[in-house]
């Protein structure tokens, strides 16, 4: 345990008075009374109880004569042994066991138990040098049944013996009487053990440190007790005990007692620290956390030198007077110090009479023993004789009163510095003083007045009398009230009044005076006065003269501003006919007012000079020398009595300012145009601009929205001004400003208009209205390109254009001044004739498929055929979009239907696929099924008619999602030949000679991401090309390298357009796009050369038109969503060059100029178009139709108002009926 040591005990604590008796008997013997008596056996369980009753201790009673002992009911013995430890000679003896005849056997409480192991010593070590004993001891219990607990081995060393228990774990009252000091250390038995459980035949070791200095042999008294049961009272342990922090006996450091208590009962009721070893008393410690208690340690109080101090430790608990005992052995550390040290002034530095003593002023000392105390030595002899001089003690410092003295005697003083450890430092420094009553005021008591000049003050005060004579006057100053007296500065004087010199100017002061006499005794009055020294006013900005204005026979002179703090200031105008103005003589006059100021009664056309100084109220002048020169004259007169500013013309950031005319003897008149944001206007400061010209002038520079004040003075070629000041306000404003968008935001083409729609303009200039300009530029010039004024606002018709045409239009705001905005948004138009809607009819059902055109009911009249999503291929009348006929399958028909006559009835019949997994072969005329050829898996892709046999007769290709091309014989339906590739087909294939066996092959994309060239007769691969993406692209066969075999332009989902050498499928080029292309291309002539050129869309909303030469883009057209449609390129406006036609995902039919990628014309719908246009002149009346379906489920046939037939390169989805794919 820390800091823990035994304590020798001063008598022995022997069980009670009758152990006392016993341990007595057993020395002297005795005699009388019966004989021996056998003592009860403890291990029969028979006799238990009256053994238990013998030995277990009752609660203290000293005077009962039925508890002599005072014995207690909740511990018992386990046995009591007499040992002779001897070092010397290394040996332990057990005093043996003895019987004795007395009036009662006390045998079993002094002897050993009646068994030969109940204790057990082993020697562990002998240190002769630090008389350290150690050994361990074995207990047995000696019961059978009976089970201890708290199991203590307690030495009860002789009385004033200096043995000790080095290693005890606590201390025990138990075994001894009531007086505080007797306490006996124990060790405790197996403390490892839950509740310290000691069972009937248990054995456990502790061990034992016992310190003999000189004589080392000792006869001790070893007691063994238990808990019974195991609820003691008392607690059983204190450990730990420690301490946070320290002290030492220079009383500078602190720290914190820590205890914890154990207790069984969680009663613990006290834990009291004994103090009185270093000067304190007992005191309680306070509970801290569970079990701990603390007390806050300190030496101020007790200031005990440095040493160690045994600390005792007393725990009790709730309702017991049995306590457990330990000790904390407290250190308490030497320090180093010295005297403290003044930190500026060492000593006294002065003494100054006071009515009936001296007060004495010193310095500040400091010390690591603080608290500093200062000792004041005062003495009438000379040197101070330290040690034997009166002194009193000062524990607050500077100043201090020393009273009772006696007046006219002179006194040396010193003050010395003490820190608490009571080391004084030993200054000699010495003042003297003399009593003496401070002098009397004779009326006023101290200062009366402080007046301020420049630099300094002027301090008046009062007269005192005192009877040592003379008196003097002490004039403090101080710049921070109330005036420390010990600090200020101080000049003396015989008497009033006082210049107190070398001030700072506008600066406030603080004045005092104090009367003193001849032996130094100062009156203590604190009546002060304030002044702020200062010269005369000075300017603020500019000095003295500023300007000066002539008038009739007068001249008003301005001039700056100037402060002081003697106020009122006045301006002294100074003026003569000769310079320097001599300030001696010249006339002035004084303007209390200030700037600006009239000198009147001047003769006009004489020369005079001008100058200004300011005069505080003091009088004081300050002498600028600034003259400026001025002649009296009359001011230009305005005709037609239009005085000044007659009107105002807001602009952005300007105003035009319209004014009379004036006129003057003394050219040039000259026009100051003042302006100021308050009125009335102040002409001294207010900016203006300056003209000769006759109205109107522009004020530039202006914040917008401001309200600005402008006025107009003439002035002639002498610099008279006329006066006048006629105002008008007015506020400088942009053109309008635009509410949202700016300017123009679209254009809506119509026929050979385009209507303009533009947002709102705001003014407070109201009404806005709006420009529309417009031109055949590619920008607006907007001084010279027409336009339309509407008052009305969006949207605006621009009427009377030129359809095909391009134009730009800009739109600007103007308000009712005329201001415009300078917007230059400007957009492009094209304006159109729509295509006029011929018929619409709903299918019933989504429609992606495209359609093919052929006169099926012999009218005459092109019908239209396309499958839908309502499961059925359909023929619709081109006259007015009724149905031929309709053909039903059980799966969706995105399949585009191939027309050919395959049946040999000279009629058209129809081929397609459906997602039911066929193809089918219909009979054009009637709509009855020719033949069905069933397939694994759907059929999206549209088939391609060819003869690849060499019979003469068309056969059907066509891929299939089970990864197929099928090649079928077109009159029966039976299988030529089934190429399989790596993934589902939604490709169409197309056909062309590849190989020069002048029949025709296919090509066609597989979702396995590659292209195949497949030989059309024998069904066999005759080259491939991977792109690594889906493709469902179908491939479009023209001549692009001149070979005179048709190469392959097809797309992939990789974002990229490829052109493959037809003969070996080596690329030509690779166009990018960066989107997923799902449509296929359309070829025709772009560019104008002689190489066929590719028109596609992507999924990137653009639609591209691609050089076929090189792979280099031509042009790329916006729409608003992506492309599923492909394009159909025919010549609608009649350039020669092929327009491209193409539906987008965001409901528009565009028609695209072939020539410059712009916008033919746009034709909305209300929902997806990715059905291909087909385009033909159905009825033949020489203009174009075009044909297409819906998302919705329409299809709608349009006739182009403005496009005749003409150059049809590829003029529907796979080029023509037969789907061949062939430019």
């Amino acid at each position: 345990m820390i800091g823990i040591k035994g304590v020798p005990m001063n008598r022995l604590f022997c069980l009670t008075a009758v152990l006392s008796f016993c341990f007595t008997f057993l020395m002297t013997g005795c005699g009388g009374g019966s004989g021996p008596v056998a003592p009860p056996d403890i291990n029969n369980p028979a006799s238990q109880p009256d053994i238990l009753s013998l030995q277990t201790f009752n609660e203290p009673a000293s005077d009962d004569e039925s508890n002599p002992a005072g014995l207690r009911n909740d511990r018992m013995l386990f046995g009591i042994w007499d040992i002779t430890f001897s070092p010397d000679e290394e040996e332990i003896v057990i005093v043996p066991s003895r019987t004795l005849e007395a009036h009662f056997d006390v045998t079993p409480m002094i002897l050993p138990p009646n068994c030969a192991d109940c204790l057990k010593i082993k020697v562990l070590n002998i240190d002769m040098t630090t008389y350290i004993y150690s050994f361990d001891i074995t207990l047995k219990n000696p019961t059978k049944v009976v089970t201890g607990y708290d199991v203590r081995g307690t030495l009860l060393f002789p009385p004033g013996d200096n043995r000790e228990l080095v290693n005890a774990d606590d201390w025990t009252k138990i075994l001894d009487d009531n007086k505080p000091e007797d306490i006996n250390p124990f060790v405790a038995y197996a403390t490892s053990v839950p509740l310290r459980e000691f069972g009937p035949g248990e054995s456990h070791t502790s061990q034992y440190d016992i310190k003999f200095p000189p004589p080392a042999n000792l006869n001790v008294l070893f007691v063994v007790d238990a808990s019974w049961p195991e609820n003691q009272e008392e607690p059983y342990m204190i450990d730990p005990v420690y301490m946070v922090g320290g002290i030492n006996e220079c009383i500078s450091d602190e720290g914190f007692l820590y205890v914890s208590v154990h207790d069984w009962q969680d009663n613990v009721d006290s834990v009291k620290l004994n103090l009185v070893p270093i000067g304190g008393t007992v005191v309680d410690m306070v509970p801290h956390l569970g079990n701990s208690y603390r007390y806050y340690l300190n030496n101020y109080n007790y200031n005990a030198p440095a040493g160690t101090y045994d600390l005792l430790i007393k725990a009790t608990s709730e309702g017991s007077d049995w306590a457990l005992y330990d000790y904390y052995t407290l250190e308490i550390a030497t320090c180093t110090n010295t005297p403290p040290q003044w930190t500026t002034t060492t000593g006294v530095t002065n003494v100054k009479p006071v009515t009936g003593g001296l007060e004495v002023q010193y310095g500040v000392a400091t010390d690591s023993d603080s608290p500093v105390s200062y000792n004041i030595y005062y003495s009438e002899n000379f040197p101070i004789e330290w040690t034997t001089a009166d002194k009193v003690n000062d524990p607050d410092g500077s100043p201090y009163i020393l009273d009772g003295l006696s007046d006219s005697i002179t006194y040396y003083i010193g003050v010395r510095a003490m820190d608490s450890l009571g080391n004084e430092e030993k200054n000699t420094v010495q003042k003297t003083g003399i009593p003496s009553n401070p002098p009397v005021w004779d009326t006023t008591v101290g200062i009366t007045a402080a007046n301020a000049q420049d630099k300094a003050v002027q301090v008046l005060y009062g007269t005192a009398s005192d009877p040592q004579v003379p008196v003097t006057y002490n004039v403090y100053w101080s710049d921070s009230s109330p005036i420390d007296f010990d600090t200020a500065d101080m000049i003396n004087d015989t008497g009033s009044p006082t210049i107190v010199p070398n001030l700072d100017n506008f600066k406030t002061y603080y004045f005092a005076v104090r009367a003193i006499d001849a032996v130094g005794a100062e009156d203590d009055n604190t009546v002060e006065k304030s002044a702020i020294p200062n010269g005369p006013p000075e300017w603020i900005d500019t000095v003295g003269i500023q300007s000066t204005v002539p008038g009739n026979g007068s001249v008003t002179v301005t001039y700056g501003e100037a402060t002081d703090i003697d106020l009122p200031i006045v301006y002294n105008i100074y003026y003569s006919e000769t310079t320097p103005i001599n300030f001696m003589t010249a006339p002035n006059e004084t303007d209390p007012d200030g700037s600006p100021s009239t000198i009147s009664g001047l003769d006009n056309g004489k020369n005079y000079y001008f100058a200004v100084r300011a005069e505080d109220s003091l009088g004081n002048e300050e002498q600028n020398t600034v003259e400026l020169p001025g002649t009296p004259n009359s001011a230009p007169t305005w005709l037609n009595d239009e005085i000044g500013v007659l009107g105002l013309i807001p602009f952005d950031e300007q105003v035009t300012v319209f004014y009379g005319k004036a006129i003057d003897d003394d050219p040039p008149v000259t026009y100051y145009i003042y302006y100021s944001k308050t009125t009335p206007i102040p002409f001294a400061t207010a900016p203006y601009v300056t003209t000769t010209e006759d109205s109107p002038k522009v004020v530039t520079g202006l914040d917008n929205f401001d309200t600005y004040y402008f006025a107009v003075r003439a002035q002639d070629g002498l610099g008279i001004m006329d006066q006048n000041t006629v105002t008008l306000s007015t506020i400088p404003n942009p053109a309008p400003v635009w509410d949202t968008t700016i300017g123009i935001q679209s254009l809506e083409p119509q026929n050979q208009t385009l209507i303009a729609f533009y947002g709102t303009a705001t003014d407070i200039d109201a009404p806005v209205t709006y420009h529309v300009y417009y031109t055949e530029n590619e920008t607006v010039d907007f001084d010279t390109d027409p336009y339309i004024l509407d008052p009305a606002g969006s949207p605006t018709p621009i009427p009377g254009l030129a359809n095909g045409f391009t134009y730009t239009v800009a739109v600007r705001a103007v308000d009712s001044w005329g201001h415009e905005d300078q917007n230059t948004v400007m957009k492009q138009g094209i304006p159109f004739n729509l295509p006029n809607n011929t018929w619409t009819v709903f299918t019933g059902g989504v429609v992606q498929a495209s359609p093919s055109l052929a006169d099926l009911n012999g009218d005459g009249i092109l019908d239209v055929v396309i499958g839908d999503q309502a499961n059925k291929m359909v023929v619709y009348s081109g006259v007015d979009g009724s149905v031929i006929w309709s053909f039903p399958t059980a799966g969706w028909v995105d399949s585009s239907p191939a027309l050919a006559d395959l049946g040999g009835n000279a009629t058209l019949d129809v081929v397609f696929g459906s997602l039911d997994k066929k193809i089918y072969c219909v009979d054009g005329a009637t709509g009855l099924e020719l033949w069905n050829y069933p397939v694994g898996g759907g059929v999206i892709s549209s088939p391609a008619l060819a003869n690849i046999v060499g019979d003469f007769h068309l056969d059907v290709i066509v891929g299939c999602m089970d990864g197929n091309v099928y090649a079928l014989n077109g009159a029966t339906g039976a299988l030529h030949w089934a190429f399989p590739t790596g993934a589902g087909v939604f490709s169409s294939p197309a056909v062309a000679d590849l190989n020069g066996d002048s029949i025709p092959d296919v090509v066609v994309g597989s979702r396995d991401g590659k292209v195949y060239a497949i030989d059309g007769n024998a069904g066999t691969e005759i080259w491939n090309f991977p792109t690594y993406e889906w493709i469902n692209s179908s491939p479009a066969l023209v001549d692009l390298n001149g070979d005179s075999v048709p190469d392959v332009v097809i797309a992939s989902l990789d974002g990229d357009v490829y052109a493959l050498n037809g003969v070996n499928g080596a690329q030509l080029w690779k166009f990018p796009t960066g989107a997923y292309i799902w449509t296929s291309p359309a070829i025709g002539l772009i560019d104008g050369d002689s190489t066929p050129d590719v028109v596609l869309g992507t999924d990137n909303s653009n639609i591209y038109a691609i050089s076929g030469a090189d792979g280099s883009q031509i042009w790329a057209f916006p729409s608003a969503d992506r492309i599923w449609s492909s394009a159909a390129l025919v010549d609608l406006n009649e350039d020669s060059v092929s327009d491209a036609v193409v539906g987008s995902d965001d409901g528009n039919l565009y028609a695209i100029n072939g020539a410059t990628g712009t916008l033919l014309w746009a034709y909305p719908t209300n929902d997806w178009i990715d059905s291909s246009p087909a385009i033909d002149d159905m009825n033949n009346d020489g203009v174009l139709d075009i044909v297409f379906g819906r998302y919705d489920g329409y299809i709608s046939v349009l006739t182009s108002n403005d496009s005749p037939v003409g150059v049809m390169p590829w003029p529907m989805f796979r080029h023509d009926i037969h789907h061949t794919g062939l430019y």
